[in-house]
């Protein structure tokens, strides 16, 4: 059976003075404004780390189940008063109690009243803790003046012993694994050991090194619930938390005035008969001795702090000195640059009136071709419209024109044609049997009449004629003279006759076919297997219909 202990606020104010007994251990929170101390002390009491900010904190309220203090998200401090509120610890552990502390460093700017009201409460209210949790933004490694101010505030009022009692908590660290994997190894170690050597550099007689805890309130929100490596992270951080708290006594918040106060208390009563007035006075005396040796810490912590800002000062003058010289240059610089882009603005507004002069001239040129485009097409409508459908023309063909076939024509290759007047008929095939057009009748009834009629290739019926009227030879018939037997011409007398030969034909004829007779480019006669005159190849095409079918 699981028991919930009920949890309540209190809001904590100079006017509260009802006595009230806080469970211990008591964990009380400092921190600047932002940090995360209210996220982390609803998630210590087992509520979620995200509450309305209550808006009456001078009344004692019941928060709403698990909600205590409220969350807000801007520079102004939701916690403007001291809060506890008294529960388990992270929800199933030990009583406690967690003390909210007002956030300092917001835009109101009244820190010095919350640092005075913080201590009344802490004094008479709270009046003992166990340990102080000082909340840093783990994302910073800023120990802003705002903070120092309240730790100075803080150890003024209840002693130096107050840094015994301290740890260090950084907000804003989460466990999820992306995080992680994104942080660089030993994160945690070194940024403890920054935080660190900020105190004992602004507190030089602190000397202790503090315990770092790094407890992701947002682990318990929302979907990081169901992540088990934030939530394993949470329980072991938070374990650290609780054995530190344990492990410190309890720290009594008393002022200079109380210890007087008891000692005058003390000699009225008579109690001091037994050694108490000299431990008082002895008491007394150490912490007069650490309250002065405080001061004395402050005011060298003062004089260093002034000798750094007067050699800050000094640099910062130097710098400056350096920065007006820097500038000079540069508005010099400046008056050129002006001084050229004067220049180039009227050169560019001289290029401007030229551009819109050519834009004008463009626009007068669009509009020109506009025209003429729109006069092309409709000459090219008319061009159409002059040639009846089924003119046959002939075109130079796809590849040597570099165009389509054009719209409403066909080529004579024989195929059907698919639309048009002429639709389901056979294309005249002039192309793939190499023919000639020719005129012919449109009177079907006379010889070749109707269209498209092909003929064969032939040779109109001829005759050639061809005269030999023959020859003779005349020869003379008498005695040889001077025959020498050596090859001497035979010679004729006056006395021999002479003689004629009968008149013979040569026997020539004339071949009428002269396919075997070789034609050449320059010759007059050439043979082949058909009669044509010089002829060149073209495509044929047949117009079927207009552009619009």
């Amino acid at each position: 059976m699981v028991f919930i202990l009920p949890v309540f606020v209190l809001f904590i104010t100079q006017q509260c003075v009802a006595e009230v007994t806080l469970p211990e251990p008591h964990i009380v929170m400092l921190g600047a404004t932002g940090v995360g101390k209210s996220s982390l002390g609803n998630v210590l009491v087992g509520g979620p780390p995200e509450c309305k900010e209550i808006e009456d904190p001078s009344e004692m309220v019941t928060q709403p189940l698990n909600c205590w203090f409220g969350v807000c998200h801007s520079a102004t401090s939701c916690t403007k008063g001291t809060q506890y509120a008294t529960g388990l610890f992270v929800g199933n552990g030990d009583s406690f109690t967690v003390i909210d502390t007002p956030g300092f460093g917001d835009s109101s700017g009244d820190d010095n009243i919350l640092i005075t009201q913080m201590v009344d409460s802490l004094k008479n209210q709270i009046k003992t803790a166990n340990i102080f949790v000082l909340t840093m933004n783990g994302q910073s490694e800023r120990f802003d003046t705002l903070i120092q101010q309240m730790l100075r505030e803080v150890e003024a009022l209840f002693g130096t012993t107050f840094w015994d009692h301290v740890i260090i908590e950084a907000t804003h660290w989460s466990w999820d694994m992306d995080d992680v994997e994104d942080r660089e190894e030993d994160a945690e170690a070194k940024w403890c050991a920054s935080m660190n050597k900020e105190i004992q550099n602004h507190f030089l007689h602190v000397s202790q090194n503090f315990t770092c805890v790094f407890i992701d309130s947002w682990a318990k929100k929302g979907n990081h619930v169901n992540d088990p490596d934030e939530q394993a992270a949470f329980e072991r951080e938070t374990a650290i938390l609780w054995q530190l708290t344990e492990g410190f006594g309890p720290f009594e918040f008393k002022t200079l005035e109380d210890i007087l106060a008891d000692l005058f208390e003390c000699q009225e009563e008579r109690d001091c008969l037994d050694g108490i007035i000299e431990n008082e006075l002895a008491d007394l005396k150490k912490f007069t001795n650490e309250q002065t040796e405080a001061l004395w810490i402050h005011v060298n912590t003062d004089d260093n702090l002034l000798e750094e800002h007067s050699g800050r000062l000094n640099a910062i003058e130097a710098k400056d000195t350096i920065q007006d010289s820097r500038l000079d240059s540069i508005e010099k610089k400046d008056t050129t640059q002006d001084s050229r882009l004067d220049s180039i603005e009227t050169k560019d507004t001289t290029q401007d009136s030229r551009l819109d002069s050519i834009e004008t001239k463009d626009l007068t040129q669009d509009s020109r071709l506009d025209s003429i485009e729109t006069k092309d097409t409709t000459q090219d409508s008319r061009l159409d419209n002059m040639l009846p459908i089924g003119s046959i023309i002939a075109w130079a063909g796809k590849t040597k024109s570099k165009t389509e076939l054009p719209q409403g024509w066909q080529n004579c290759d024989g195929t059907k044609i698919l639309r048009g007047p002429m639709k389901d008929l056979l294309a005249p095939n002039l192309n793939n049997e190499n023919r000639f057009l020719r005129g012919g009748s449109t009177d079907e009834d006379q010889a070749g009449g109707e269209d498209w009629t092909t003929q064969e290739a032939q040779i109109q019926t001829h005759t050639h004629v061809l005269h030999d009227p023959g020859h003779h030879h005349t020869y003379w018939h008498g005695k040889k003279t001077g025959d020498s037997g050596g090859g001497a011409a035979d010679k004729a007398s006056d006395d021999d006759d002479a003689l004629s030969t009968t008149t013979e034909h040569t026997g020539i004829s004339m071949k009428l076919n002269a396919k075997d007779i070789d034609c050449q480019p320059d010759s007059l006669t050439c043979a082949g297997n058909e009669t044509r005159p010089k002829s060149m190849f073209v495509q044929y095409i047949i117009k079927i219909c207009d552009q619009t079918c």
